[in-house]
This record gives structure tokens, C-alpha cells and sequence, in this order.
């Protein structure tokens, strides 16, 4: 019967568990204010376009 240690985890793996826990935030707000970037990019020229 083989069994399976839960209390030492892969060093590969909780090094990358480690480090998304770290940049999680921080690469959320980017993407956030990246997106909002876009909407407001073409928001913009649709706004001030009054001819078209």
C-alpha cells in the first residue's frame, strides 16, 4: 500500500506556489488597469467623434 506524504510538497512546486502567492496582486491590478486602458482608449475616440 503506498501512501502519500502531504507534509513535504515538491520543492519545484512550492517555490511556484510561493511565488504566484506573492505577484498574484500585483499582476492583478496590471491586468486591471491594462484592460481599463483599452476600454478607455476606444471610449475616447467614440466620445470625441462627433462627425462620425
Amino acid at each position: 500500500m503506498t501512501t502519500y506524504n502531504e507534509s513535504k510538497p515538491h520543492h519545484a512546486l512550492s517555490y511556484a506556489d510561493g511565488v504566484a502567492e506573492s505577484t498574484s496582486d500585483v499582476i492583478l491590478l496590471i491586468g486591471r488597469i491594462l484592460l481599463g486602458w483599452i476600454f478607455v482608449r476606444s471610449g475616447y475616440g467614440k466620445l470625441f467623434d462627433m462627425g462620425g
